[in-house]
């Protein structure tokens, strides 16, 4: 089970409502499907959060890894494109 920050989940549930109710309360099934997926560990989720959940992490698979998930809306569509265009390698 994560430990998400208070100010963190309410900021998310202030800015999307139901959506940002529904995203909050699935975060740990998200994480988890990951965890397993890429066989993270030394997972640690940073404090100061705005608006999406970034975790650093340890993978067998990627070795260090920051793993960062997006909260419901466009702007998710927008960072991958610009990572895309950075050439940023292993965006999954």
């Amino acid at each position: 089970m994560l430990e998400i920050p208070e100010e963190f989940r309410k900021n998310i549930i202030n800015r999307y409502n139901e959506k940002g109710i529904k995203w909050v309360d699935n975060l740990d099934n998200i994480v988890n499907k990951y965890i397993n997926k890429f066989e993270l560990e030394n997972i640690e989720i940073i404090k100061n959060l705005s608006m999406n959940l970034v975790i650093f992490a340890d993978s067998k698979k990627y070795g260090n890894i920051v793993f960062k998930i997006c909260t419901p809306g466009k702007t998710t569509v927008g960072e991958i494109k610009l990572m895309k265009q950075f050439h940023i390698k292993n965006i999954l």
